[in-house]
C-alpha cells in the first residue's frame, strides 16, 4: 500500500490525524538510514532468500530490505491484513 492511499483512507474519518501520522511515518522510514539492522526479520523473510526486514509504526508494518547503501522499502501493509505473498515479495538479491 502506497503512503497517499494510507492518508486517504485515515482522512475519511480524520483528515488532521491523517498528514500528523503521515509525517511521523516517513520520519519513521527515514530512520532506517541510520540503523536498518535493528529491526527483525518479517514473517515473509522465510518465502524468499532475502533478509526482508520490518518496522513497526502504529497498526502498520514497513517491509524493507537493506545493504551497505541503500534501504529498500517494499511495502507499507496494516498489520491486519494477510502477510505478502510470494509474487509480492522480493526475489533474491
Amino acid at each position: 500500500m502506497d503512503l497517499t492511499a494510507i492518508g486517504d483512507y485515515i482522512a475519511r474519518d480524520s483528515p488532521g490525524n491523517a498528514l500528523e501520522f503521515l509525517t511521523k511515518l516517513r520520519t519513521r522510514i527515514a530512520e532506517l538510514r541510520d540503523s536498518p539492522g535493528k529491526h527483525g526479520k518479517a514473517d515473509e523473510a522465510g518465502l524468499v532468500d532475502v533478509d526482508l526486514r520490518q518496522m513497526l509504526h502504529g497498526p502498520y508494518r514497513i517491509l524493507y530490505t537493506f545493504d551497505e547503501r541503500d534501504v529498500t522499502i517494499h511495502g507499507v501493509r496494516h498489520g491486519a491484513r494477510q502477510p505478502m505473498r510470494r509474487d509480492e515479495l522480493p526475489r533474491t538479491l
